[in-house]
Formats: C-alpha cells, sequence, structure tokens
C-alpha cells in the first residue's frame, strides 16, 4: 500500500520524495530532512513508529495529511459547512475508505482501506484502523490503538488508549482498560 500512497503524493508534489524506512529516517541530521518530502514506511513495530512521531514532532517538521482519491463520504463533502470534520496532520486515509459526517482524526493515523467510520467518531493520535473495520456512530478510539483487519466497533463504544483489537473482533461495549482484546464479544487476554 506503501507505494499506491507513493504514487498518489507524487502527482501532487513530484520533487524532492522519496520513501524510506524509519530506521533510516532516524539516523538522518535533521537538517538533511528540510528539503525533502517523506513517506515513511509502515511498520509493526510500535516503539519505532512512536520514535518517528516523536521524532516529527519534536523537530517541527512539517506533515502532510494524505487522503487517497478514492475515499468518499459526507466526511469530504467541503461544500455543507454544517459538518464539523478534520484531519490530523500526517494522517494517511488510504483507498475505498467511507468516513462520514462530524468525525474527527487526530494526528499520525492510519486508516488503511475499505474502512466504514460512522458519523460523529472520533479517533485520537496514533491509532491504526487496519482494512474492512467498521467504528459505529458516536463511538470513541484512544490514542495509540490499533483496530486490526475486518473488526467491528458497535455505536456509542469508548476504547481508551493503548488498546489493540484482535482481528475479526467484536467491540460490543466499552474498553477502559488498556491491552489485548480478542473475540466475537472481544474480551482482554494475554499475547
Amino acid at each position: 500500500m506503501t507505494q499506491e500512497y507513493y504514487y498518489n503524493i507524487l502527482e501532487e508534489n513530484p520533487k524532492n520524495t522519496q520513501i524510506i524506512s524509519p530506521e533510516w529516517f532516524l539516523d538522518q541530521p535533521t537538517n538533511n530532512l528540510l528539503n525533502h518530502s517523506y513517506i515513511i514506511s509502515f511498520t509493526k513495530d510500535k516503539k519505532l513508529r512512536h520514535r518517528v512521531i516523536d521524532f516529527i514532532d519534536n523537530n517541527n517538521l512539517s506533515l502532510v495529511t494524505f487522503v487517497h482519491k478514492s475515499s468518499t463520504g459526507t466526511f469530504f463533502d467541503k461544500t455543507n459547512t454544517s459538518w464539523d470534520n478534520s484531519i490530523g496532520a500526517g494522517s494517511f486515509i488510504g483507498p475505498n475508505n467511507l468516513i462520514l459526517s462530524n468525525t474527527k482524526i487526530g494526528k499520525h493515523c492510519i486508516i488503511e482501506a475499505s474502512c466504514n467510520i460512522s458519523h460523529h467518531v472520533f479517533i485520537d493520535n496514533a491509532s491504526i484502523i487496519h482494512p474492512a473495520t467498521s467504528v459505529g456512530g458516536r463511538s470513541k478510539i484512544g490514542k495509540n490503538c490499533e483496530l486490526n483487519m475486518s473488526c467491528n466497533v458497535l455505536p456509542k463504544v469508548t476504547i481508551c488508549d493503548n488498546v489493540t483489537v484482535g482481528a475479526i473482533s467484536n467491540v460490543t461495549k466499552d474498553i477502559d482498560v488498556p491491552g489485548f482484546y480478542v473475540g466475537y464479544r472481544a474480551r482482554k487476554t494475554t499475547l
């Protein structure tokens, strides 16, 4: 998916754009990073991901918010000013997502592909929503959360910070203790 992001961003900003690994990015002196646009490769290593985010924020590097042109919904309808929608800096919205009205997405979030984000949803900073996930209306997803492939969050559910939900799991009630949750009715488990 990073390659597709790369080609779409190149259309808008053809100069000085390159895909790099998080490790390479962290090894560069800050002044070498100022004249280029970078797409940092996805990583499953959460500690490494957060090191990159901290580095970007601490050095006040410019961030680009990317929304794939195939993502649709009232979220992207700029003609209706009654909807209060926002995407934080440095967030990536992948292909074929449907995001409805009055939704707020924080900084450094990734919403991969074919997700359905309903109305009045709040997704806090540095959270990752993997493909084919559905988030019901008026739900709140905390910071540093990860919703794995094809999971469902029912409407009006709140998930606290630092929660990982396993693939094909259903979050049917609030989660207020960080950890790993899995199952038809997602329950906390150990890895």
